[in-house]
């Protein structure tokens, strides 16, 4: 790889490649020690809320309805850091991430080149994110 491109490979590539950088943690800690955060799930309007009553079970919290919290937005989107109360409607946060598609062929290289780790990575973590299209070696167990 040249010199010029190895900050680019570090820091898109190799830190995308979740399960090389979490092995080390699943060799050290139980596994059921460690939660597997989709945060495509707290992002979506539909899936936040169950989403969030997972991480709360995982904590040992007492149950609770996120819904009606969720239903309201967003907290703390879009990094605007205004506060942790500060809530940003559905609409509006899907306007402020909105960007310009990913090449399809680009995509599909990206998707293909990275899916060997994700499948390792849902093995590991027994929990699979969605969005992240299915894997050779398993769907995953979301």
């Amino acid at each position: 790889m040249p010199r010029a491109n190895q900050h680019l490979w570090r820091q898109l590539v190799g830190r995308s490649l979740y399960a090389a950088n979490l092995e080390w943690w699943y060799a050290v800690h139980d596994a059921a020690d460690i939660l597997l955060i989709c945060s495509e799930d707290l992002g979506d309007a539909g899936r936040a809320a169950a989403e969030m009553a997972r991480v709360a079970g995982h904590l040992g919290l007492d149950a609770f309805d996120f819904g009606p919290v969720v239903g309201k937005g967003k907290y703390n989107a879009g990094a605007q850091h205004r506060g942790y109360g500060a809530v940003t409607p559905w609409a509006d946060a899907a306007a402020r991430s909105a960007r310009k598609p990913m090449d399809p062929a680009a995509r599909r290289a990206v998707a293909n080149f990275t899916a060997p780790f994700n499948a390792r990575l849902f093995d590991l973590a027994g929990h699979a994110c969605a969005e992240w299209g299915r894997t050779p070696g398993g769907e995953g167990r979301g």
